[in-house]
């Protein structure tokens, strides 16, 4: 099934967020190692896709350069039967939709 990337800024820390994020969605995350993702990012692989929460920061750059004052991007990948239903959801606990 086609994927598409939806992309959310928020004002928790990484770790927070994946709490939040994971107690909502039912998902469990994994910390990871990336250069290109400030470091460490966690990582969840659901049957719908793939979530990735990391600082916003790239090489010292912000990730989001929409929303340089943001702590947390949020970068979801999700096949479209579950793409309403997972933005929602992060709507609803505070996190701000940005242009992928």
């Amino acid at each position: 099934m086609p994927e598409t990337e939806i992309n959310f800024v928020g004002t928790a820390d990484p770790k927070a967020s994946a709490t939040a994020i994971g107690r909502q969605l039912g998902l469990d995350f994994a910390e990871r190692e990336s250069l290109f993702l400030g470091d460490r990012y966690l990582r969840a692989t659901p049957p719908w896709g793939e979530v990735i929460i990391q600082r916003n920061d790239d090489m010292g750059e912000p990730a989001e350069p929409s929303h340089p004052e943001a702590p947390t991007v949020v970068r979801i990948h999700v096949d479209a039967a579950h793409e309403s239903r997972i933005g929602t959801a992060l709507r609803r606990l505070g996190f701000t939709q940005v242009a992928s």
